[in-house]
């Protein structure tokens, strides 16, 4: 359920900076005996959150404490979280209750916490609106994702909120703790065409309702946009390449293109053996005229289609596919495919 509570209370206004840009830019005072240099990154990204411990505990948060020896982030409530704690593995995957050290993490984005119901989350913080019109599209965004009518599709693959935290123009937005995708490797040709299904199903929602991704990775799909064209020049190594020029262009067919780059560069090349007929969905979602992509929703019935023709999955091949940094990559064709082959 989503609820949104807002507070002005005058005692918590000397905690907030005065612009998001401020917020980054604070920095842990010198302690005696430090130079400022002396601080590693991973200290500086946390300051900002310590300053408001007094604000997220008047709402039932308790942050975590930062690791400084190994960058992570402990529990300052002792023992495991409840039964019903959130995460996509469950409270006993996690031996240690930590955050993994990620880039999402150490920029200041978001902070890990422990509620009254003694379960973790993550409260991510959206920005102040006042600073810019994109903090505003996705605090809409996420709105509209966590209606009831939008939460009862079972396609909204998009990580609930729980809790959306308003202070004065400030917003944050309190989220279940989950694991990372990419922290597990995948171990059968099975496992990687169903994650990819539910990924283009999740996605094809999105597009229906008019929302685009822009930054399809393993490691982020939280970001989200209104609109049909845009112009704005953002993304990974891997987005579309009409993404840089300087013409208008369509976030759907993009986010085609990204999530198939996502696809056969995380897992896709390593399973062509035991499907082939992979490298055709690629090229059919990574055509050089956005126009001539299949659109998403096509893209998920398709894979789903390869997902059901695998042969039973004890006579699938068993192999570890961890994911790696992404770089753009030119997809072959069969032919190309085939000659590497004969060459290797």
């Amino acid at each position: 359920m989503t609820v949104e509570n807002i507070d002005c209370n005058p005692e918590f206004e000397k905690y907030f900076p005065k612009t998001f840009k401020e917020w980054k830019g604070l920095v842990i005072p010198v302690r005696e005996g430090k130079k400022a240099q002396d601080y590693q990154h991973h200290e500086c990204w946390w300051y900002p959150w310590f300053t408001l411990r007094p604000f997220f505990k008047s709402r039932g948060y308790t942050l975590f404490e930062l690791n400084v020896n190994d960058s992570s982030c402990l529990p300052l409530i002792p023992g495991t979280p409840s039964v019903d704690s959130f995460g996509l593995y469950g409270s006993e995957s996690r031996n240690v209750h930590s955050m993994p050290e990620t880039e999402f993490l150490h920029c200041g984005i978001a902070a890990a916490a422990r509620d009254e119901k003694n379960r973790d989350v993550v409260i991510k913080l959206l920005g102040k609106c006042s600073d810019s019109p994109d903090i505003l599209a996705e605090y809409q965004i996420l709105r509209l994702l966590n209606t009831e009518p939008m939460r009862a599709d079972t396609r909204n693959a998009t990580v609930p909120v729980l809790e959306f935290i308003d202070y004065e123009d400030w917003k944050f937005a309190v989220m279940p703790m989950c694991c990372g995708a990419s922290m597990y490797p995948l171990l059968t040709s099975g496992e990687c065409l169903d994650l990819a299904s539910q990924v283009l199903h999740a996605l094809a929602f999105l597009h229906e309702n008019n929302i685009a991704h822009r930054d399809i990775s393993p490691e982020n799909i939280m970001m989200n946009y209104h609109d049909r064209l845009v112009n704005d020049r953002r993304g990974r190594p891997t987005r579309a390449p009409e993404v840089d020029s300087d013409q208008m262009y369509d976030p759907f067919a993009a986010d085609v293109y990204q999530a198939a780059q996502m696809i056969f560069i995380w897992f896709g090349w390593k399973i062509l053996d035991e499907v082939p007929k992979l490298l055709d969905l690629m090229h059919d979602m990574t055509s050089a005229n956005p126009a001539d992509r299949i659109s998403m929703d096509s893209a998920a019935s398709r894979m789903k289609t390869l997902y059901h023709e695998l042969p039973p999955r004890e006579q699938l091949a068993r192999r570890e596919i961890e994911y790696s940094y992404l770089y753009p990559v030119t997809i072959p064709t069969h032919e190309q495919l085939r000659e590497a082959v004969l060459k290797s």
